[in-house]
């Protein structure tokens, strides 16, 4: 049998965001009987690049009425991105007349659906019926999708080859670790502020390794040039950051609003670390008190206690880090993607009906 063509359409070009991590996972563990390629959505990256921003995707969407496949996916989120990638959906269905996937991320997609109204709902429904499967991150986003159209999203979420991840046992000192894009609504600033105040106060015998970029920094920075137990990595390779989640004991990440569990927090789990993070949607779909700590992303207070807690047991640390180890190898390596998208492709493809594992 001649393998079937998938194309991954969405802003690939952006190799630090959640959808084009999950683009390159798909890639990577795709079903046998599947050859994918990629059509970039273009992202902006700048003043002059946001006002050629229109052109440049119009000029993409007409690349894309000459290209061959057998099925597309569709990767979205909301706002803009949402509009941009319905006229993908519209000349996928109308014109190739191909089957479609719906995949939406995005922090907020939830809430971009549940705000919507008039016209615009409209819209938004429209593009929903048009797709063969909607494809979500979180429990929230699909109830959002469900409340306003008749689809029956299934959620596949971020996975990892377990195979990267060889956790290093601590020897003396425990190492804390924030490795995620450096924005507010990641919680950085509140982290760094956190582990000042930690020294400050306390004498433990720990490390604090960083790795990240985006508009703090700045702020990353000036904390490691302050305080000698914290190291700056700026923008790390893939192999680079194997090492440091290995490495590592706990991972913090007070984050203010995620779609899905972020692929950090799954890579996290499979280096073997005990997580600090935030009770928002996706996180705590698949994470409990036995193996995080949950706390209020906007209080320092809570966040400097959860790390302290973990700096004073060490056997805590080390329970939680087996047991979010034993989590991702059952439900979330590269062999449960493959499966996944493989119960999703192949009744498009005419091949077969199998249903999606949570």
């Amino acid at each position: 049998m001649s393998k079937k063509k998938v194309i991954h359409v969405g802003p690939i070009d952006n190799p630090t965001g959640g959808i084009s991590r999950f683009i390159d996972q798909a890639n990577k563990n795709s079903p046998e009987y599947v050859t994918t390629t990629n059509h970039s959505r273009y992202s902006a990256e700048s003043t002059i690049e946001t006002i050629l921003y229109p052109i440049i995707n119009f000029v993409k969407l007409l690349n894309f009425l000459t290209i061959d496949y057998d099925l597309v996916h569709i990767h979205t989120s909301q706002s803009y991105s949402f509009y941009l990638s319905s006229l993908y959906v519209i000349i996928s269905r109308k014109i190739h007349k191909k089957p479609i996937v719906i995949h939406c991320h995005g922090s907020r997609f939830d809430e971009f659906v549940k705000n919507s109204s008039g016209l615009k709902e409209k819209y938004i429904i429209q593009i929903l019926q048009l797709a063969d499967r909607v494809l979500v991150v979180s429990n929230d986003t699909g109830r959002a999708i469900q409340s306003i159209s008749e689809q029956e999203p299934a959620i596949i979420r971020h996975s990892v080859e377990l195979s990267n991840y060889e956790p290093v046992c601590s020897s003396g000192s425990l190492s804390v670790l924030f490795l995620s894009n450096l924005l507010p609504r990641k919680g950085i600033k509140e982290f760094c502020s956190v582990i000042e105040n930690i020294n400050k106060k306390h004498e433990y015998n720990y490390t604090v390794d960083i790795a990240g970029i985006g508009e703090c920094e700045g702020l990353v920075e000036c904390l490691a040039t302050k305080e000698k137990n914290v190291k700056y990595h700026g923008f790390v390779s893939e192999s680079k950051k194997h090492e440091l989640i290995n490495n590592s004991d706990i991972y913090v990440l007070p984050t203010k609003a995620e779609a899905g569990v972020p692929i950090a927090i799954v890579e996290a789990m499979a280096g073997k670390n005990a997580l600090v993070t935030s009770d928002v949607s996706g996180i705590n779909e698949i994470l409990t008190e036995s193996n995080a700590i949950f706390v209020n992303p906007n209080s320092t207070n809570q966040i400097e206690l959860a790390i302290s807690s973990l700096l004073e047991n060490e056997d805590l640390v080390y329970e939680m880090g087996i047991t979010n180890r034993e989590l991702i190898k059952n439900k979330y390596t590269s062999e449960h993607l493959m499966n996944n998208l493989s119960k999703i492709y192949s009744p498009l493809l005419g091949l077969s009906k199998p249903s999606v594992d949570s």
